[in-house]
């Protein structure tokens, strides 16, 4: 089995320049994460985009190299493809993260129900059972502008795992919030990653960034316009 069908998310001399700002354009990013791996990256608090995000999913064509998910290369493949690609990939957003005319469980749901032959009473039970192991009773049906930041950070947490994604894709998730949930995330990520499952954390809280629970297998810092390994990263 070759290298590139074992990683789940490849970033093979990456140049993603079209940013809104000059200063977070990323040059020459190589990226591998495989089944059961954490790349933790490092973005200081000033940095307000991280194109990152757009280009593991798809959503950002790169100006230089490939980036490929589950070894397909995201330009090859049809809209179609890409957007049940996409659905494997459990995405926590830095900013806009809801539609805003559907409720939160709407929104939570919406992808399962939509990409699945699942029965949307199984795929409600599996999203109470996540949102319990952080303390929530329910999943509400709040329009998203009508719940905390808190309330918004742990609802998306419960989507970005519901369904087993390949991949999940965490933008800050503590970034002005309680970090009470820290250790149900960090304990629900061991047990995602022991089933195969692969995570790319962007942090900028030290707590996180020292936490040895975590595990992490490669660390990073995104220092413009690179990505730059750390000394400890193994590979």
């Amino acid at each position: 089995m070759s290298a590139e069908t074992e990683s789940v998310l490849h970033f093979e001399a990456v140049d993603l320049l079209q940013t809104r700002s000059a200063d977070s354009a990323l040059r020459e990013v190589e990226l591998r994460v495989g089944p059961g791996e954490l790349a933790l990256i490092q973005v200081r608090r000033g940095l307000l985009e991280i194109p990152l995000g757009d280009a593991v999913c798809g959503m950002m064509r790169p100006d230089k190299g490939v980036v490929r998910f589950d070894g397909l290369d995201w330009t090859a493949m049809s809209p179609r493809e890409a957007q049940r690609k996409r659905h494997d990939i459990g995405r926590f957003h830095g900013d806009a993260p809801w539609i805003s005319n559907l409720n939160i469980d709407e929104n939570i749901l919406l992808g399962e129900c939509h990409h699945t032959r699942r029965d949307e009473a199984e795929i409600l039970a599996e999203a109470l059972a996540l949102a319990a192991r952080f303390g929530l009773e329910e999943i509400t049906s709040k329009r998203p502008h009508l719940i905390s930041q808190r309330l918004s950070a742990v609802y998306q947490l419960v989507r970005a795992f519901l369904g087993k994604p390949k991949l999940i894709y965490l933008e800050r998730p503590m970034r002005g919030v309680v970090s009470e949930f820290s250790e149900v995330l960090i304990e629900l990520l061991g047990e995602y990653r022991a089933e195969g499952g692969a995570v790319v954390w962007i942090s900028s809280e030290q707590d996180v960034l020292d936490s040895t629970a975590l595990n992490a297998t490669s660390r990073y810092a995104v220092e413009p316009p690179h990505l730059r390994a750390q000394e400890n990263t193994r590979a």
